[in-house]
């Protein structure tokens, strides 16, 4: 398998997957209006889908066109949650287990899929019992009328946490490295697939610490950048950066002054950044959770009444920037981040408001997931925050009026000024959910309308991902490929 590999984080527990070769992405399908073709049953079942363990090889008269050659020779990797329906209960996709799936482009044109489960302590458990006996973020592991399911609901057996290393994939050194949001990455075998157990790059991190899904690649450093959490009614973030040896290189600890719900980060040359996504904690469903009669999730909530700010803080020692953005701000993903003069640029997802709970369209254990019955104030959109540090204030411009999510940009472009982004969005602008097309962007220019290329019907994308062109900084010449689950057919294409 080759060394260079595609990055994605994937939403779906299924393994289809598209191509959409070049940068210049085109409504090659009609845009249909939500009620014309959307099926929520077919939504649940792309969302529930568990194919288990796959070892296939397609040759080329089974693909339709032909793999555009910058693609030969990568891997396209795919994580997410899978096994998310137990008996008619359903699991929020944010406990699914981790479901590890490898695209290898041959050099004939050909493509290898390999598929593996991610067996974390939760997995092993659960996949033993075929039942669930974690709980997680947001679901239950015994619904209330079970026996015992309080004293169930409020411990879960063995060490640590419900980690189900569910949410990100990316190489790094000799592995590959599955995150998830409260613990330890877990490590696989880049060819096989097979689960390593958790990596703590060279015990820097704590036995069961956790470590932010999302990272950062500085290319121009050839650094992994990394955030440890530990959460309260203060917040304290450790920034930590390690070389290609997983030698801890750099090590920055801060504490900000309310609680914070962080999933994502940026970084520039001098500075890691992140909008405050201040909370509040709901104490009485804190004290249901602890008891075993909530989940944590509903504990929190988004604190409408704060100003929003931009934190940024120095890769080096130096003070914290903290500049007000003159509303509320939610951001769950970024694009993008860089330094232009004594400006400092960020692309980011915004929601001006917020609920937690409902991700995917997570309605209860008793019920199908659907987006469209998602009960948000708000949906998210391009945001370009640009701030002064002079000043000390930022200006933000809004794109497109569309919800926009799962930003890629070329891979070495992190930190860096660049010159597009891809993401998933919804073909039609009068719903923001579930996601059916993929958006090409250029942020430099919020007056340009997004290209689009629009799957359409129930037919879902995943997280587009960016590939370059060999020695090509820019989006010139590269492919994008994204994962799509065709409902209506239930097959991969």
């Amino acid at each position: 398998m080759s060394t260079r590999r595609a990055l994605l984080e994937g939403i779906f527990a299924t393994t289809a997957w598209a191509m959409l070769p070049g940068t210049g992405l085109a409504a090659s399908a009609p845009r249909p209006p939500l009620s014309s073709g959307y099926d929520p049953q077919l939504f649940h079942s792309a969302m529930t889908a568990d194919p288990g363990p796959i070892d296939l090889i397609i040759g080329n008269a089974d693909i339709p066109g032909a793999i555009p050659e910058v693609l030969r020779g990568w891997t396209y990797l795919s994580n997410g949650p899978s096994r998310l329906d137990w008996d008619g209960q359903t699991v929020h996709p944010f406990d699914g287990h981790g479901y590890l799936r490898a695209f290898h482009f041959g050099a004939e044109g050909q493509v290898q899929v390999r598929a593996r489960y991610i067996k974390t302590p939760a997995f092993e458990a659960e996949d033993a019992s075929q039942k669930l006996v974690y709980r997680g973020l947001g679901t239950l592991a015994a619904p209330p009328g079970e026996r015992g399911w309080r004293r169930t609901n409020r411990q879960s057996p063995g060490r640590g946490r419900r980690n189900v290393a569910n949410t990100t994939i990316y190489p790094w050194g000799d592995a590959l490295l599955a995150g998830w949001e409260g613990g330890l990455p877990y490590a696989v075998d880049p060819h096989t697939l097979e689960t390593l157990g958790p990596f703590r790059f060279q015990d820097a991190l704590g036995e069961d610490e956790p470590f932010l899904a999302h990272v950062r690649l500085d290319h121009t450093r050839n650094r992994l950048v990394g955030v440890s959490p530990r959460l309260g009614p203060k917040t304290t973030l450790t920034f930590r950066e390690f070389d290609g040896q997983n030698s801890q290189v750099s090590k920055r600890e801060v504490t900000l002054p309310w609680p914070v719900m962080i999933h994502d980060f940026v970084i520039t040359e001098n500075y890691y950044g992140l909008v405050s996504n201040t909370l509040k904690l709901k104490y009485g469903t804190l004290l249901r959770t602890i008891g075993g009669a909530d989940s944590l999730i509903n504990a929190i909530d988004f604190n409408r009444e704060e100003e929003g700010e931009l934190v940024l803080i120095p890769r080096a020692e130096g003070p914290i920037r903290r500049i007000p953005l003159g509303k509320p701000a939610f951001v769950i993903h970024y694009a993008n981040a860089f330094e232009e003069g004594e400006d400092v640029v960020v692309d980011a997802c915004l929601f001006d408001d917020t609920r937690f709970g409902q991700e995917f369209g997570f309605l209860g254990q008793d019920r199908p997931l659907d987006p469209t019955q998602m009960d948000l104030p708000a949906y998210q959109r391009l945001i370009r925050i640009r701030a002064s540090l002079p000043t000390q204030k930022a200006t933000l411009t809004d794109f497109e009026n569309r919800t926009v999510d799962f930003p890629r940009i070329h891979p070495h472009r992190d930190g860096l000024s660049y010159d597009r982004f891809f993401a998933a969005t919804r073909s039609d602008t009068d719903t923001a959910y579930p996601f059916d097309a993929v958006a090409g962007i250029d942020p430099s220019d919020p007056e340009r309308p997004m290209d689009l290329w629009v799957s359409g019907g129930s037919r879902f994308v995943g997280e587009p991902v960016f590939v370059p062109a060999p020695g090509e900084s820019t989006t010139e010449g590269g492919a994008v490929v994204v994962a799509i689950y065709d409902g209506p057919a239930n097959h991969t294409r």
